[in-house]
């Protein structure tokens, strides 16, 4: 029985009963929360201390991969156990340890923010309460080729690939405005020549420090620089880590210094007090039941005693009292030599100095204040003043962006956040919101906002189509100055009627029809179809047969923006006359816009 009791006893313990000299260790009983709690030479284990002997580590190398040596010598997965080893060689950082894990403090788990790696833009966001690395695409020494991207932040996209036409010119863009830029020699676009001197955008807002933790308010003008407002709003009470002195108690002093929010600490205890209360008198008793007395000085510090007066000292059991302490009374009394006693402890003192003042925090960034009496007790507190709009990290969010909502525009949003001191900043970027632009003629689109998009159609329209072709009259010969008015007008449609009249053998009349003038950028064609009848010339030109034309004379199709000529004889022996279409092909009208003129001959069938 008694080996049996010695094997649940100590066996539980990890002691081999059978060991005559295994030590007997009794259970701990102290219990703890934190290893605080424990002495020196105990760890806290499961709530109670433990001997250091009973931890499972001394050192991280005492655990396994991935695990730390915590205080109470546990091993367990951890970053961090104090805020100390979240931060670089131990120094203070704006990180802490909660839960064994070290946070940022600079921002919100899952806040993101626009951000730039060189020129390239990105997004960063926040995790753990740190900043993670901008996601934009890294910046590269060499240029990737064709991919309209300014890889190596130069200045230049594309650069050392031949991307362009020389002599092409395309409109570009800056953050102040539009511009050109130009195809070079080399096949590579020039700098675009948008202004650059400004130094934000329409509808951007920005604030600004002022004055004693304050911030003015900065809207972008229209000359792409910021303006800011006259006004400091949210200033606070006194400049950041500024200090004052005031006299308190027997000729000392007391100091209180200015946070780093401009707010007024409390003042500190009164420093380098004096003895007594300038004025002040007491009285000793001296020779034969005589006594003496001084007065104290200006500097708080007692005078010479006077001359001792025989005869004039206290009466047995006279009692006299000073004040000292906060508004507190010390006594002495008269003894049967006619001596005054030494003043006793100071009793019945009050909480705070005559004249005292004490602030606290109230609403949002308020301020409110009680003063000590005359009696050291203090005054009720007064109201609840400066507080502010808000309370700090608040955010508030309104429409923003273009006055029109027609055509491409459209409504953003921007964002407020209340500060440190209780106001609203100003209010930010406009996200979102889509601006009028200059307007492309004839894309379908309203850039400007204008309600329409623009058209420039020329004096011929409309004549886009085979059976609206332009009517010139019998056997014309004319010169016309046309356009085709928008991107997506790829033909114009010219119509005549010819008339064969007789020809000497060998000079037969003919049809002339000759393209000239071409707009920079364009490729245009002719085509020529005859019908009997204007039915027939109009189905050979919507079928886009040239059988009765030939097949040799009734297209010129040349590639580029050089002249081309069609000239049509007519046929011998027969009756030629009969509806001529005239059509002209653009082929690269698409993208460049309205307006872009050519010039057409034309002679009928003479």
């Amino acid at each position: 029985m008694q080996r049996l009791f010695c094997t649940i006893l100590l066996c539980s313990f990890a002691i081999g009963c059978g060991d005559s000299t295994a030590p007997i260790i009794t259970p701990p009983t102290k219990v703890c929360e934190k290893q605080t709690d424990c002495g020196a030479a105990e760890v806290c284990i499961d709530t109670s201390c433990q001997p250091i002997s009973n931890a499972q580590c001394k050192t991280n190398e005492d655990c396994i991969d991935g695990q730390k040596c915590l205080s109470n010598g546990n091993c367990q997965i951890a970053e961090c156990e104090v805020d100390s080893e979240c931060c670089p060689g131990g120094a203070a950082c704006d990180k802490v340890c909660q839960n064994f894990t070290c946070y940022g403090t600079e921002c919100s788990d899952g806040q993101t923010e626009p951000c730039l790696v060189v020129c390239h833009e990105g997004v960063k966001r926040c995790e753990r309460g740190a900043w993670l690395a901008c996601d934009a695409e890294p910046v590269v020494p060499e240029e990737i080729c064709i991919d309209d991207i300014d890889n190596d932040c130069n200045g230049l996209t594309d650069d050392g690939c031949k991307v362009c036409a020389a002599g092409e010119v395309r409109t570009c863009t800056s953050q102040c405005g539009e511009g050109q830029e130009t195809c070079t020699a080399g096949g590579q676009w020039a700098p675009c020549d948008a202004p650059l001197d400004c130094t934000c955008d329409a509808g951007d807002s920005t604030t600004q420090p002022c004055g004693n933790c304050g911030e003015q308010s900065g809207t972008c003008s229209p000359d792409g620089v910021f303006v800011f407002s006259d006004l400091c709003i949210g200033e606070g009470e006194c400049a950041a880590t500024s200090a004052e002195s005031e006299a308190c108690g027997k000729c000392g002093s007391q100091v209180r210094l200015c946070d780093t929010e401009c707010s007024w600490q409390k003042w500190s205890e009164c420093t380098d007090e004096g003895v007594c209360e300038p004025g002040e008198s007491e009285e000793e008793g001296c020779g034969n039941c005589g006594s003496r007395t001084r007065t104290c000085t200006d500097t708080c510090s007692w005078g010479d005693w006077s001359a001792c007066v025989d005869g004039a000292g206290c009466q047995d059991g006279e009692v006299q009292t000073k004040t000292c302490g906060l508004c507190g009374t010390q006594t002495s009394t008269c003894d049967t030599q006619c001596q005054w006693s030494d003043f006793g402890i100071c009793e019945n003192e009050g909480v705070c100095t005559p004249g005292e003042v004490e602030s606290q925090e109230c609403g949002n960034c308020g301020d409110q204040t009680r003063t000590c009496d005359d009696g050291c007790q203090w005054g009720p507190w007064t109201s609840c003043l400066g507080a502010g709009e808000c309370a700090p990290g608040e955010a508030e969010t309104q429409p923003c962006g273009p006055d029109s909502s027609l055509g491409i525009c459209e409504q953003g949003q921007q964002t407020r956040t209340c500060n440190a001191v209780c106001q609203f900043g100003a209010w930010g970027s406009c996200f979102g919101a889509v601006f009028p632009t200059a307007e492309i003629c004839g894309n379908g689109l309203d850039e400007d906002c204008s309600g329409s998009d623009m058209t420039q159609p020329d004096e011929y329209e409309y004549n886009n189509s085979c059976d609206q072709c332009t009517w010139l009259g019998d056997d014309p010969t004319t010169t016309l100055n046309a356009t085709f008015d928008n991107p997506s007008d790829e033909w114009d449609y010219f119509c005549f009627n010819g008339i064969d009249n007789a020809s000497v053998p060998g000079f037969g009349e003919r049809v002339k029809v000759e393209l000239s003038n071409q707009a920079i950028g364009m490729d245009a064609d002719i085509y020529l179809w005859r019908g009997a009848s204007f039915s027939s010339a109009v189905s050979s030109c919507e079928s886009g047969t040239n059988t009765d034309i030939g097949n040799n004379n009734g297209n010129a199709q040349l590639i580029g923006p050089g002249d081309e000529s069609l000239d049509w004889v007519e046929t011998v022996g027969s009756n030629d006359s009969g509806i001529f279409i005239i059509g002209v092909k653009s082929w690269e009208a698409t993208g460049f816009g309205c307006a872009k003129a050519y010039q057409l001959y034309v002679k009928g069938l003479k």
